[in-house]
């Protein structure tokens, strides 16, 4: 099975063979012009035709090429997951025609592989921190600007700034500009994280286990809690996981 998850900026593709992940790849959306030039990049990744394939998507125009793409070249309808979408979770959340998809499907998937209380982080373009009760309920949680989105505004905004690489500092004290900032983006926003997560579980009045996904995780994961469980993965194994429980 083919599982497809369309962001803005990339699209993660994973190659299933039962449950166990055997290849990832991804490519640049804006690769994404027509069907050609998207087959064009996605036939050099595989040798062989799948004949399954599940999508998540939040960019509407990207889908309907690789939608088109499969349908031309490979003669498959692929599966599309959207909020109404049998996910095997209640959905508490009060403005579901808002709700980003891959936030439930991160959501089913922790819960579905944990069965236990739970909160999600995911370390993208924005990042959301979301609950999900013991019996399977999302609750909602935060949204907040991603890494990125926050360095560019605090660059935008006090333009004597230097540019710097999104490296996490050593320690939290900078002894330079470049340290300093490093240290206020990074630190800063594993520490919104770290505080946010504990004000949940206060909230919720539970000890939720906690699953850190998102492709700038690996930027932050020294400096967040060393009981979460990070998984990178967590989007595509719930693509997974969804379409097995609706197609089988």
């Amino acid at each position: 099975m083919l599982a497809i998850d369309i962001g803005n900026t990339h699209i993660t593709h994973a190659i299933f063979d039962g449950p166990n992940i055997r290849k990832i790849w991804e490519m640049n959306t804006g690769l994404c012009h027509n069907s050609d030039t998207y087959w064009d990049t996605f036939s050099t990744e595989v040798d062989y035709k799948p004949k399954e394939i599940a999508i998540s998507s939040v960019c509407k125009p990207i889908t309907k090429i690789v939608v088109d793409t499969f349908k031309t070249y490979l003669k498959v309808q692929p599966f599309i997951i959207d909020n109404k979408t049998d996910m095997g979770i209640k959905n508490l959340y009060l403005t579901t025609e808002t709700l980003g998809v891959d936030r439930l499907i991160n959501a089913a998937a922790a819960y579905h592989i944990y069965k236990t209380s739970l909160i999600i982080v995911d370390i993208g373009s924005a990042t959301t921190i979301d609950y999900v009760t013991a019996g399977g309920e999302f609750i909602g949680g935060v949204i907040a600007p991603g890494l990125i989105s926050a360095y560019k505004g605090l660059i935008s905004q006090a333009t004597a700034l230097p540019k710097i690489e999104l490296s996490a500092s050593e320690t939290v004290t900078g002894r330079s500009t470049d340290t300093c900032m490093r240290s206020g983006v990074i630190l800063g926003h594993a520490a919104m994280i770290n505080e946010m997560v504990r004000l949940i579980g206060l909230e919720q009045g539970s000890s939720p286990t906690v699953i850190v996904t998102g492709g700038l995780s690996t930027i932050l994961e020294e400096w967040l809690n060393k009981d979460y469980i990070l998984d990178r993965s967590l989007t595509l194994k719930g693509i997974y996981i969804i379409y097995k429980r609706i197609r089988h």
